[in-house]
C-alpha cells in the first residue's frame, strides 16, 4: 500500500491530492529460469481544490509481465540479472472527454470527464532489465531501467507520453538491528509529453529525480514487512504538475 500527497508545483490553482493505492501482486515460476507476474492496483484518490472535496476510488490497469533469469548467484559475491516484459491492460475507468477541449464543462462534479480516472483506457509495453551486484562491499549495488511506451490511443483521444526510468539501489547486506536492512534509492525519470486528440498537454513530462529510504524486516526465511519514504530532489518539467512527497507499506511473501 503506497500514499502520496500531492500539490501543483506552480501557484496556477490552488489544491491537494491524497492518493492511496493497494497492489495485489503475484508471482508464479514457470521454470528455474521464467516467472510469469500480474500486478491489480486498486486507487483511492481525494482532492482538495478551491473549496470544494472529490473523492473517488476504483480498479486500476491491470499489469501483466513475464521476468527471465539471466544470472542469479543466491550465495556469497555475484551478479543477479533479470529481463523483464510486460503489458499495461486498460481494465479501469478512464477519461471519456479531453480536459485540454475549451469547451468542456471541468466542474469537479460533471460526470463526462472525471480529473482522476483511474487508468488511461489504452494499451502499453514496457521493457525492463535488473543488474545486482554482491561482494564484499558492505552494500549490495543494483541498477535497474524501464522503458513503457504506449501502444493505441483510448476511447476519449488520450495517449500518454513515452516514460523512461533509470534506478540506483543500494541494500546494506548486514542488518543493523537484529532482522532490519536499510535500503537507499534514487530514481531517474524522463516523459514525453502526453497527448489529447494528437494535441500535447501543456502541463505533463519532463525530467524526475526522487529519492527514497526504506527499511526491510524479516518476518522470518519467508516473509518481510517493508516500509518505505520518498521525495523529490530535482525537476525540470513543463508548465504545472502534482509532486509531493509519498510513503508505502508491503508484505512479501515467498513460497
Amino acid at each position: 500500500m503506497s500514499y502520496s500527497s500531492l500539490e501543483p508545483t506552480e501557484n496556477s490553482s490552488e489544491g491537494q491530492v491524497d492518493f492511496i493505492s493497494t497492489n495485489i501482486f503475484g508471482m508464479y515460476g514457470v521454470s528455474d529460469k521464467i516467472n510469469l507476474r500480474v500486478r491489480l492496483p486498486y486507487i483511492w484518490r481525494k482532492n482538495k481544490s478551491n473549496g470544494s472535496t472529490e473523492t473517488v476510488s476504483g480498479i486500476g490497469d491491470i499489469n501483466f509481465g513475464l521476468r527471465t533469469i539471466i544470472s542469479n548467484k543466491i550465495v556469497g559475491p555475484g551478479n543477479k540479472v533479470f529481463l523483464d516484459a510486460s503489458i499495461y491492460i486498460p481494465t479501469a475507468d478512464s477519461f471519456s472527454e479531453n480536459p485540454l477541449d475549451e469547451d468542456m464543462d471541468m466542474d469537479m462534479g460533471n460526470e463526462s470527464h472525471d480529473d482522476f480516472a483511474m487508468g488511461t483506457g489504452q494499451y502499453s509495453a514496457a521493457l525492463g532489465l535488473e543488474y545486482w551486484m554482491r561482494s564484499e562491499f558492505p552494500w549490495v549495488i543494483g541498477v535497474s531501467g524501464e522503458l513503457r511506451q504506449p501502444l493505441n490511443t483510448s476511447d476519449g483521444g488520450f495517449k500518454p507520453g513515452r516514460k523512461m526510468r533509470v534506478d540506483l539501489h543500494l541494500i546494506r547486506q548486514k542488518p543493523i538491528i537484529k532482522q532490519i536492512h536499510p535500503y537507499i534509492k534514487f530514481s531517474l525519470r524522463h516523459a514525453d509529453k502526453n497527448q489529447w486528440d494528437g494535441e500535447k498537454s501543456p502541463n505533463s513530462g519532463g525530467v524526475y529525480l526522487d529519492g527514497f529510504a526504506q527499511m526491510d524486516f524479516e518476518l522470518n526465511e519467508r516473509a518481510s514487512l517493508i516500509l518505505s519514504a520518498g521525495l523529490p530532489i530535482w525537476e525540470d518539467i513543463n508548465g504545472s504538475q502534482l509532486r509531493g512527497i509519498s510513503g508505502s507499506v508491503s508484505l512479501r511473501v515467498t513460497k
